[in-house]
């Protein structure tokens, strides 16, 4: 049953190449609704896979979730989105394939318990993704297409370096690599091989993730991929993230869990000083939105190296950090469509100009600056318990004033967007009907990152529980 995760969407991406118009965007949202139900059901369900490949566990469930919430959103976005957009049916075919395909290969990445399946379902979700980033075909969309591409496959390659150490350091050169396997073994033979083997997953999939120094794939591609794009960012840098948790599991049981919390609390707190330092006076929106994604990513890492109440932040936090940006990322693109600019400059008087546009952008800076009652606001909150219980001080004093760069960085850039007058000659005029059919995805995601801060189902709650057990123990 667990294969049907990512078979739907992947011959639903086959279908979309035979299809246009209409039918083409009904596909697209049809995989991404049933791929939802799926995903719901296996909240409910335990479903097994016919090898031991793939498992459903809790955090499999959770990022799942995520996963599946996200692309819908994105892809009701996209019917719309590409009405406006597409002129021609054989890119928005291939566009729609792509999509349906990553939705595929990230389920596949999300649900592997083994490492080897992980990290090739992770080259095919960054393989899919290079059409994507380059589908507007002008020369700066092409060269962050390229940049993606290499960045992140050579990150991969670290990976792939890093898994086959991994193995050996158990003492178990060419054995399976399930990690169900490696747990058993308990111990390591080879405790600096480990450690190396760790190095290599976690440079890896943070270059990935979009932890600096490894991030600068990730402003270029939310500055130059069409909106749906950017919006699906979070995914990538999730399932890169549950890359770096199940490893960091195989340290704590091998006694190397002070190591990991180590190495997890450096790159959070320069993935947050990398992107405090590009926020503020960043002149570009999108840019700006990616920027503050490094900086999500560094909350994460910080929370992972937090003990058992700081991963359970950071879960929180992945959650309702994925669906507060896609939100974002989708209302650039309707930003775009009303002043024809990604410069903070030349954009003023949203509130004005596009007055529901304008007050989604101001609820996504309150969220996204972590300010109640958004669920994001939470999450900092078990965060910075979960480093206080460990007797991380100085790292969450650090993580705090880095916070707050970030809010005024942030201030600086949406303040003026939504109260500033619009330019000279801006039309006061209602704009097209179809932007305002794009908004209804884009506030769905905005809802859905508040409900975590006012309240948490229980059994959210005990998915995030049994997940902080397994990772941050």
């Amino acid at each position: 049953m667990l294969l049907m995760f990512p078979l739907i969407p992947i011959l639903g991406g086959i279908v979309c190449l035979f299809l246009k118009g209409a039918w083409l965007r009904l596909v697209l949202v049809g995989c991404t609704l049933l791929h939802l139900v799926l995903t719901l059901c296996g909240l409910l369900y335990p479903f097994t896979s016919p090898c031991g490949c793939f498992v459903l566990d809790s955090p499999s469930r959770l990022f799942l979730l995520a996963l599946s919430v996200l692309f819908l959103l994105v892809s009701l976005y996209s019917r719309d989105y590409m009405s406006l957009n597409s002129r021609k049916a054989k890119p928005e075919s291939r566009f729609s394939c792509c999509l349906l395909w990553g939705l595929g290969f990230m389920s596949m990445t999300v649900l592997s318990g083994h490492l080897g399946v992980t990290w090739a379902a992770m080259v095919c979700a960054v393989l899919t993704g290079w059409p994507l980033v380059s589908y507007h075909r002008t020369p700066e969309a092409r060269a962050a297409a390229r940049k993606y591409l290499i960045m992140c496959l050579s990150g991969l390659g670290l990976v792939l370096a890093g898994n086959l150490l991994l193995t050996f350091s158990f003492g178990e050169p060419g054995s399976s690599m399930l990690l169900e396997n490696l747990l058993k073994i308990k111990t390591a033979a080879e405790v600096k091989w480990l450690k190396a083997a760790y190095l290599c997953i976690l440079v890896g999939y943070g270059t990935v993730m979009g932890l600096a120094p490894m991030h600068t794939w990730l402003p270029d591609v939310c500055a130059e991929a069409p909106s749906p794009v950017a919006a699906l960012s979070p995914a990538l840098m999730n399932c890169a993230y549950l890359g770096i948790l199940r490893t960091g599991v195989l340290l704590g049981t091998a006694g190397l869990a002070d190591y990991r919390q180590g190495v997890l609390l450096f790159f959070g707190l320069s993935s947050m000083l990398f992107g405090a330092i590009s926020i503020i006076g960043q002149k570009d929106y999108s840019r700006m939105l990616a920027y503050s994604s490094i900086c999500g990513a560094g909350w994460m890492a910080l929370g992972a190296g937090g003990g058992p109440i700081g991963m359970l932040g950071a879960l929180l936090y992945m959650f309702c950090h994925s669906m507060i940006k896609g939100m974002l990322f989708m209302l650039c693109g309707n930003i775009i469509a009303v002043y024809r600019s990604r410069l903070v400059a030349k954009v003023g008087g949203l509130l004005q100009v596009a007055p529901s546009t304008g007050v989604l952008w101001l609820a996504g800076f309150i969220a996204l600056s972590g300010l109640p009652p958004f669920g994001i606001f939470q999450s900092n909150i078990r965060i910075c318990r979960g480093l206080v219980e460990s007797g991380f001080y100085l790292e969450l004093g650090g993580g705090l004033i880095l916070a707050a760069a970030i809010f005024v960085g942030l201030l600086l850039i949406f303040v003026p967007m939504a109260f500033d007058m619009p330019p000279e000659g801006m039309s006061l005029k209602p704009g097209k009907p179809l932007l305002k059919k794009l908004l209804g995805p884009a506030a769905l995601g905005g809802v859905l990152a508040l409900i975590p801060g006012v309240y948490v189902p229980q059994w959210l709650e005990q998915f995030l529980r049994d997940a902080a057990a397994l990772f941050g123990g």
